[in-house]
């Protein structure tokens, strides 16, 4: 009636400890009150003491019926001091809130929400209706939580109803007051006891899957850290109870670890084993971890909760920079690259990710394996990177860590290998100190070496900055006047004692300083002291070299070795980064000289100077974020840095693993070619209208009906009715992906698939584009600025665009598909003056350099002239490139308009109206009659008529002259004179480009091995002259003609394709020997070593073979 549970626990523990002995002679273990409500529909309290503990209440059992506490596993919150908030018996289910504060940590306030029932059969929604109940009393108690801190908070810094403009928000200041965030580390546990139901772990899995995704973000409001289900039943295969344990530490990935109770080892002297979780493996969909087994697998099933979980420190530092802490970013590459598989994919791996981390050794393996290495050593070539199979997580001492990852994506269902390299953000700040840049280099290289995709993961703030803290808590001052140092400082100095422990060890030395032998320059007190020591004037600090490194300019000489690297690294292979934190300085660069970057959308600004620093170099508040500086939306999508912009972490990953589906394991491997489920022989339906401008995306990935309305013709389109209904376009449906789209928008760019084959893919935009450019805060002066760019032209920032992805396309070995519809280079002063004649001319190069086959297509409705032309026709590197034309397409110097200006001028058009005009031709025979009889009145009248007739038949002249000039530019005269390959219809253009494709992906593959054979006696070009002639003899007379049979031939084993090899391989060997042998000063102590060489074989067949052909190739 009084409502004091502890008054009622005093006199119980008192009452019952009158009769302590009875009570244990008895052996009474326990002693249970269960005291009515004074509302009848109350539940009774109940109150539980433990023999024990002399009776004293067992506090974990209060209110919980003592058949039930064993399946609450309450004692496994022995870690903390807990006391009960609430207890509520709802129709299904007790659930029990307690309030919990670690023993070694009173500040550190968390819930602990557990819920039992007993029902002889049980259903998921049950389980839902329980959670639900949990969650229902945890936001309850938090809000009481909450508002005992905002009492509290207002007590303590006496804040009044008038609160101060600018002060910190709740959240900030109960941090900065040490209160407890109530909204983290919960954990809700429901017991479910149901023995004769009878439940698989991997239906149960799915089941409390299902659960905490629908819940998510209640969870994630709540801070529920842990939910955890214990199904007390009949476990299929398996003993009970089960135990699923559910966790999101990332906040995008779900874990689920899965347990059974079962035996463990005996221990003691009762000869009865000891009760253990043990993991059930079951489908890793639901898992993605790095491993199979839980973290409880093999632990006590009485084993107390931890206080923090493991990486949770690591977790809340990288959170404080909006990051997560980088091991985690192993369960979102695995979920990404499920996310890829189809579900119904039989072939889809149980794991799609396998991880490996490198770790730096001596390349000595007599050297210790953890012995402390520098960069010294990796300058001096005493190191190198290596797999480490069994290195825990969690366990590198530097910022920086690297893998070795197999991701089984189903371009590789076997597997591929990637190197990922990481900031971890947890260690200085993600600093790039001189240990951070050996493993990034030493990493770089690993990747470089196989020929494997580099990926980096960026978050960190630039090189490592430092000062010796010995010499700084060392140093004296030498005033200018000892009683008033406002006066300043002459130098600063050290005492024999600090000299001789900071500059006098060799391998210690941490400072330079020099004797002061002047008295006049002595410290006043040092002068007027007898037999004083001496003293030392500073000049240099170096730092400890063992305990102080990394204090300077060496991270920057690090910085410049991975910003070399890098640069190579993107020449070599493939390189991606992946900005998930924000990059700073020598971060930064990384990011640009990796070129493709992905970007977080969002706190992941790519910048050199933070911008508090930028303010007080400036003097004013100018910058309120990094954001304004280096954000994704704000600075780098637009000007080109960052290819993609990606909502959050999970995004990133996803982007990422989409991105490597296009790009071939190995550099110079064969391309990941898939099944297309988009037939290659299908037509093109997407046709753009006459004289309207349209999305170019849309001709070649095709829209539905409703996106194509009034821009493309729905002629050919059976159920145009249909504003669902797919109009097909020239790739693969569902395949495109651009990149750099927030960037010279006159250009689109990007990457696709033709009939599962991947390629890159260059577009013109025929729609009028803006460029903007923001104004500075900094600037006062300066405002936003919007121009509007024309489509169907290249401006400076278009044409750099174009080569950028040309020599992306390049680094990822892609063919290239350029759909030019462009009519020439903007040439005004503002953009000559922007390099309009610089970017246009990169074109040229990297089309130069490129090595994949590269189609130049001009799509129906499109043209090319003038410069555009120039820059990319196929005589810029023939033995790769081929342009066609659709049968509506045009290309020439000039536009018909501007030709018939030059070329068909007024003069011209009058003399075709006085060829061809009948009514003019009868006016004229008249002026000469007239002429002749000497009648210039009449003549007169009759010019004038003339005249007339001219202006009138002028208009309709000069488009009879527009259409005779695009006569010259039409696709028939371009294949005539040999400008264009073939003219292709738009209709058959996929088919068509399909096996155009994969037979110039087959040439190109057995030319490549004809010139590695030839050893420098065979160009490319030659190459192909030779296959042709080789297949034209062997009988494969539509060679030229039919690309599916010349496919078939140069895939297939033939005889002559053979021979053909060991004659260049012959030829290509007599060319390297005789190189050898006639660059030497002495030519027979070459042919003397050669043959030398060749009796060091062990095979003495062999050496007389090899000795007797090369006599006879030389006799």
């Amino acid at each position: 009636e009084e409502g004091d549970d502890d008054l009622f626990v005093e006199r119980c523990v008192s009452a019952l400890r009158v009769k302590l002995d009875i009570l244990k002679n008895a052996q009474v273990r326990r002693v249970t009150f269960l005291v009515a409500a004074p509302d009848d529909l109350a539940p009774p309290a109940i109150y539980t003491f433990r023999a024990k503990s002399d009776f004293a209440e067992d506090v974990f059992f209060r209110y919980i019926e003592p058949p039930h506490a064993y399946y609450l596993d309450l004692v496994r919150l022995r870690n903390f001091s807990i006391r009960l908030a609430d207890a509520q018996q709802t129709l299904l289910s007790n659930v029990h809130c307690y309030v919990a504060t670690p023993r070694e940590k009173s500040d550190d306030m968390r819930f602990f929400v557990r819920s039992l029932t007993l029902a002889p059969d049980f259903a998921a929604s049950d389980a839902e209706r329980m959670l639900v109940e949990c969650l229902a009393v945890l936001e309850l108690q938090i809000g009481e939580a909450e508002k005992a801190q905002r009492i509290q908070l207002a007590r303590e810094t006496s804040l009044t109803s008038g609160k101060k403009k600018g002060s910190k928000s709740f959240s900030t200041a109960s941090k900065s007051k040490g209160l407890s965030n109530v909204r983290s580390k919960n954990h809700v546990f429901l017991a479910i006891v149901a023995r004769s139901t009878l439940v698989s772990p991997a239906a149960a899995r799915e089941a409390v899957a299902v659960l905490c995704r629908r819940y998510a973000e209640k969870l994630r409001q709540l801070g529920v850290a842990e939910v955890e289900v214990k199904l007390t039943c009949q476990v299929l295969g398996h003993s009970s109870p089960l135990h699923i344990v559910a966790s999101n530490p990332t906040g995008f990935v779900l874990r689920l670890d899965t347990y059974v109770e079962e035996d463990g080892e005996i221990v003691g002297d009762d000869e009865r084993p000891i009760r253990i979780f043990r993991s059930v493996d079951v489908d890793p969909a639901l898992n993605a971890q790095a491993h199979n087994e839980g973290d409880w697998d093999g632990m006590d099933v009485s084993s107390a909760y931890e206080v923090e979980s493991k990486f949770a420190k690591k977790r809340a530092i990288a959170a404080n920079s909006d990051c997560l802490y980088c091991y985690d970013y192993i369960s979102l590459f695995e979920a990404a690259i499920r996310e890829q598989w189809p579900a119904e994919n039989s072939k889809r791996p149980a794991r799609c990710v396998d991880f490996v981390e490198l770790v730096v050794v001596p390349t000595d393996a007599n050297e210790a394996p953890q012995f402390n290495w520098t960069a010294a050593d990796h300058a001096a070539g005493l190191l190198c990177i290596i797999p480490e199979p069994h290195r825990p997580p969690g366990t590198n001492k530097i910022g920086m860590v690297a893998w070795d990852a197999v991701f089984k994506t189903p371009e590789y269902p076997n597997g591929r290998s990637v190197i990922i390299i990481a900031n971890d953000i947890t260690i200085k700040a993600g600093s790039f100190g001189t240990r951070e840049d050996v493993l990034f280099d030493l990493a770089s290289q690993y990747a470089r070496s196989r020929g494997l995709p580099r990926l980096y993961l960026a978050a960190n703030s630039g090189a490592r900055i430092g000062l010796s803290s010995k010499v700084r808590d060392a140093f004296q001052i030498k005033w200018k006047q000892d009683d008033d140092p406002t006066l300043g400082f002459d130098y600063l100095y050290l005492n024999t004692e600090q000299h001789d422990a900071l500059c006098t060890s060799i391998n210690h030395k941490a400072c330079e300083a020099r004797i002061v032998s002047e008295p006049e320059q002595l410290p006043e007190a040092v002068r007027k002291t007898k037999g004083a020591p001496a003293i030392y004037r500073l000049t240099d600090v170096y730092g400890d070299s063992f305990t102080e490194s990394d204090l300077g300019v060496e991270n920057l000489r690090g910085s410049g070795c991975i910003a070399g690297e890098s640069s190579r690294a993107y020449r070599d292979i493939f390189t991606l980064t992946l900005v998930v934190g924000r990059s700073v300085g020598i971060g930064a660069y990384l990011v640009r000289l990796g070129h493709r970057t992905i970007q977080r959308a969002q706190t992941s600004p790519i910048i050199l100077t933070g911008y508090q620093a930028l303010n007080k170099l400036l003097g004013r508040n100018v910058y309120t974020s990094n954001d304004q500086l280096g954000g994704a939306k704000e600075i780098m999508y637009p000007n080109g840095v960052t290819h993609l912009v990606a909502i959050d972490h999970i995004d990133v990953v996803r982007s990422a693993i989409k991105w490597l589906s296009y790009v071939p394991e190995r550099r110079g491997s064969p391309l990941p070619i898939i099944t297309s489920i988009d037939p290659t022989e299908r037509p093109i339906l997407w046709r753009p209208k006459p004289n309207t401008p349209y999305d170019p995306r849309l001709l070649l990935a095709g829209s539905s009906v409703k996106d194509a309305q009034g821009v493309a013709d729905l002629s050919e389109i059976n159920n145009s009715n249909d504003e669902n209904a797919w109009i097909p376009g020239f790739f693969d449906k569902d395949t495109l992906m651009e990149t750099l789209a927030g960037w010279a928008k006159t250009v689109v760019v990007g990457r696709a698939r033709l009939g599962g084959i991947p390629v890159g893919f260059i577009v013109t935009e025929n729609r009028t584009a803006e460029a903007q450019h923001p104004a500075d805060p900094a600037d006062p002066t300066s405002s936003e600025k919007v121009t509007n760019q024309a489509g169907m032209v290249w401006f400076p920032d278009s044409a750099h665009k174009t080569a950028q992805a040309i020599s992306d396309f390049s680094a990822e070995d892609l063919p290239l598909f350029i759909f030019a519809n462009w009519r020439g280079f903007s040439g005004g002063q503002r953009d000559m003056f922007d390099e309009i004649l610089k970017f246009g001319a990169h074109i040229v190069d990297k089309l130069v350099a490129f090595s994949q086959p590269v189609f130049i297509y001009i799509p129906p409705l499109a043209e090319l002239r003038g410069g555009a032309w120039v820059v990319i026709d196929p005589t810029i590197n023939l033995d790769i490139m081929e342009m066609y034309a659709a049968d509506t397409a045009r290309g020439g110097v000039l536009e018909p308009q501007g030709i018939v200006e030059i070329k068909f001028r007024e003069k011209d058009l009058k003399n075709t109206m006085h060829r061809l005009d009948n009514e003019i031709i009868r006016l004229d025979a008249q002026i000469a009659e007239a002429r002749r009889e000497a009648d210039s009145g009449r003549e007169a009248k009759l010019r004038a008529r003339v005249d007339a007739r001219e202006k009138l038949l002028l208009p309709v002249y000069t488009s009879v002259a527009v259409h005779f000039a695009d006569m010259h530019d039409t696709p028939g005269r371009m294949t005539h004179v040999g400008a264009i390959r073939a003219e292709v219809p738009w209709r058959q253009a996929r088919a068509f480009f399909y096996h155009r494709l994969q037979r110039r992906l087959a040439e190109f593959e057995a030319r490549n091995r004809l010139v590695s054979l030839g050893r420098g006696s065979i160009t490319p070009r030659t190459a192909s002259a030779q296959l042709r002639d080789t297949a034209l003899a062997a009988g494969i007379h539509s060679y030229d003609s039919d690309d599916k049979a010349a496919t078939a031939w140069l895939k297939s084993a033939h005889h002559e394709k053979i021979q053909l090899e060991t004659t260049v391989a012959t030829a290509g060997a007599k060319n390297a020997l005789y190189q050898i042998i006639n660059s030497s000063l002495s030519p027979t102590a070459t042919a003397n070593a050669l043959f030398n060489a060749i009796s060091s074989l062990p095979d003495a067949e062999r050496q007389s073979q090899l000795k007797s052909a090369i006599k006879k190739q030389f006799s």
